[in-house]
């Protein structure tokens, strides 16, 4: 980092760590204080561009594509006018518009120096002709009305003028046609800049245009296949919105393009609370708005069935409904709420109720007999005295956790538990 001042092979005397400094210390003519050459794709003044993007070489690149360059013309066709016999006086007048060069012909209506010879529109004399030159039926001054070859008759030199009289495809009566370079319509813009042409350019470089999509990445939908109505861009001003964005919930913009925006698009349906049960799919309606999307509210536990209000996370267990009411994954005997209803054994017998089909549960109508398992993780062992089940326990049993059936830890023994209402046998 620094400049040399005093040849010393450093940069550690003083005013020499200025600012400037080296990007390749191995060429010499390469550093922050020198001249970018155009001829090489060195880098030669260390302002990180690439020579043909460099501002000290705009003149030897074709920026508008319409093969000149303020320098020359671009006779292979490579973007730039380096090449031998390219310099020359045959240059570009504006860079930045593919419709002047000295190669096109004066648009009589754009108020663009198209050939580049000094004179624009009607000071131009290929404005000024009185002929039909190109048969199309007008002139540069107006239109043949009686196709007499000429727009000297009356009224004929009032109305719009052609604004190429060499060319019989281009005249103010031609639609556009967009992707070949030329104002056919007279307008003053060619191809994509012509509003008749909007609807299939991409103008905001997200892949879609107002009426299709870009599927070879030029920057347009004319392409075969690519304006068949499949996928169109409902804001091409915005480049954050086209058909397969992702949409964002809150912010009230339609960014996947289906008409719907945030809250009215199914795919925020996960932030509605549809069944008014205080909570939604992705967090719990603090402020009972309807959403979960205010600050605190998303991230928060879950509603698992957004259909039913008898299901959220502040739920109990229903153990009889083969719902997940709680939303913790396990329903009915396979949660830990209602363990007494499980066959852990396999015996045929619950701690409460027997299992008369089967399925290792006493959850079914009419297996909440009054029967009892004595010992719930013995199949040698079914049933306890008295056959009725009391709602006070006052022997020693011993309580289980599952999580999956047949998995079980054993915890710590109770005695005289009260049994929950919606746990005791109906």
């Amino acid at each position: 980092m620094g400049r040399d001042i005093n040849n010393n092979g450093s940069c550690l005397d003083p005013g020499e760590n200025d600012g400037a400094f080296d990007c390749n210390d191995n060429v010499a003519s390469v550093n922050s204080a020198a001249v970018e050459i155009c001829t090489n794709l060195i880098d030669n003044d260390c302002d990180g561009l690439p020579t043909l993007l460099d501002p000290e070489c705009a003149e030897v690149v074709d920026a508008d594509g319409d093969g000149y360059c303020l320098s020359g013309q671009d006779l292979n066709g490579d973007g730039d006018c380096l090449d031998n016999g390219e310099p020359g006086a045959n240059v570009d007048c504006d860079d930045t518009q593919p419709t002047a060069n000295p190669g096109a012909f004066e648009n009589c209506t754009d108020t663009i120096d198209n050939d580049c010879d000094g004179d624009i529109d009607m000071l131009d004399s290929a404005c000024t002709g009185e002929a039909d030159e190109d048969n199309d039926g007008f002139c540069p001054i107006g239109r043949d009305l009686n196709d007499d070859g000429d727009c000297l008759d009356d009224g004929e030199s009032l109305g719009e003028g052609d604004c190429n009289d060499q060319n019989a495809s281009v005249n103010p009566d031609i639609a556009e046609v967009c992707t070949d370079g030329v104002d056919n319509d007279c307008d003053g813009f060619p191809d994509f800049r012509d509003l008749d042409c909007a609807d299939l350019a991409d103008s905001d470089g997200d892949g879609f245009c107002p009426l299709g999509i870009d599927l070879n990445d030029d920057g347009n939908c004319a392409g075969p296949n690519e304006s068949d109505g499949s996928a169109q861009d409902c804001n091409d001003a915005d480049q954050l919105v086209y058909p397969t964005a992702l949409e964002i919930c809150t912010d009230a913009v339609d960014q996947d393009c289906d008409g719907e925006p945030s809250l009215g698009d199914p795919d925020c349906a996960g932030y509605l609370d549809s069944d008014g049960d205080e909570y939604c799919a992705v967090g719990r309606d603090l402020n009972l708005n309807g959403n979960c999307l205010d600050p605190g509210e998303f991230g928060l536990a879950g509603d698992c069935d957004d259909s039913s209000d008898q299901v959220n996370p502040a739920t109990a267990e229903g153990c009889f409904d083969s719902l997940d009411n709680d939303c913790d994954g396990s329903v009915d005997a396979r949660d830990s709420d209602c363990f007494q209803y499980a066959d852990f054994d396999r015996d045929g017998y619950c701690e409460f109720g027997r299992d008369l089909n089967g399925d290792a549960d006493c959850t079914d109508a009419s297996e909440q007999t009054g029967d009892m398992d004595a010992a719930p993780n013995d199949g040698t062992i079914c049933l306890a005295l008295p056959s009725t089940v009391p709602t006070t326990r006052t022997t020693t049993r011993t309580a289980w956790s599952i999580s999956t059936m047949g998995d079980r830890t054993r915890p710590r023994q109770r005695r005289g538990r009260v049994l929950p209402a919606r746990h005791r046998p109906q």
